[in-house]
């Protein structure tokens, strides 16, 4: 999507540039069936959250480990099927080229050559599934989450700091996450609209379409990519998984598992923790005994009468 138009303007990478046509027979419908997985998986990550945070009591029954596993099955599956279409667009054809007495490789339209499918694939369907409908989802999953996130806030005593700390964490990944979508994805719709209308385009729009169509793509790569960067930088446990993946065991600094949670119950903790607050009745596990290094801060005590039980 991106190394074919480094040549003719950087004069590296001539390979890539040369073999567009073949490569895009099967690495567009790849990296378009990617493209929309990563834009849902977005999605999926989003509205995990949104049930963690703001349906506590319903997350043991909508995040199951097989419930999440059917929803990145079906996001999967449909990433393909919405795809297949763009298998049958063109081929690839190689044919002489008398002005330079040479062999050269080009494409040849099959379906792509009808002006209906390029308008209702290329603009409708694909602002729909790609753009629109994602982000509305993720404009209003996000913008709960944060009032959520704020409301729970102020629920909170000074005893909940370090439960807060993690909720800014999270609302701060929600926001980047949002803002990289909103940034990056949006100017693949003009793409879009010029490859659907690239008949009817003049000289100065086709020289505006070569220089846009691969800042377009970087920009759609980008979105793609870049979540991992972030999930790095904002998540400590995302930090751990990696490293345990890396060194192919346990992480130094991993907690026993005796002291974490489970991902599904951690976030009705919270909830429980931030009502307990209110009345003063409850305080980090972490803060009960310092002798406990790996103490787990989403841990609960409840302190009646200097007795301490654990939740």
């Amino acid at each position: 999507m991106v190394l074919p138009a480094v040549y003719p303007y950087l004069r590296v990478l001539e390979w890539p540039s040369k073999e567009e046509p073949r490569i895009a027979d099967w690495a567009w419908p790849i990296g378009m069936a990617a493209q929309t997985a990563s834009i849902w998986s977005i999605v999926l990550v989003a509205m995990d959250r949104f049930i963690a945070i703001c349906q506590p009591f319903k997350a043991r029954k909508f995040r199951r480990l097989s419930s999440i596993k059917i929803s990145i099955g079906a996001v999967v599956i449909f990433s393909v099927f919405f795809n297949i279409p763009r298998l049958f667009e063109k081929r690839s054809v190689v044919y002489f080229n008398a002005c330079t007495n040479s062999t050269e490789t080009g494409y040849r339209k099959l379906i792509l050559k009808y002006p209906g499918y390029r308008f209702g694939y290329f603009v409708v369907a694909y602002t729909l599934i790609d753009i629109i409908i994602p982000l509305a989802i993720l404009s209003y999953v996000n913008t709960r989450l944060i009032m959520e996130l704020r409301r729970g806030a102020k629920r909170r005593s000074l005893k909940c700091q370090n439960i807060q700390r993690e909720d800014k964490t999270m609302t701060k990944l929600s926001v980047v996450i949002v803002t990289v979508f909103t940034i990056c994805q949006p100017p693949s719709l003009v793409t879009q609209v010029l490859d659907a209308a690239e008949d009817h385009l003049d000289a100065n729009m086709m020289v505006f379409r070569q220089y846009y169509v691969p800042f377009s793509n970087v920009m759609v790569v980008l979105n793609s990519s870049v979540n991992f960067a972030v999930c790095y930088i904002f998540c400590r446990g995302f930090r751990r998984s990696l490293a345990k993946l890396l060194t192919c065991g346990r992480s130094a600094d991993e907690e026993p598992d005796a002291n974490r949670n489970n991902y599904s119950s951690e976030y009705w903790t919270r909830e429980m923790l931030a009502q307990k607050c209110d009345h003063g009745v409850a305080m980090p596990l972490c803060n009960r005994a310092k002798s406990n290094s790996n103490c787990a801060c989403t841990d609960i005590c409840f302190i009646d009468d200097n007795n301490i039980t654990n939740v």
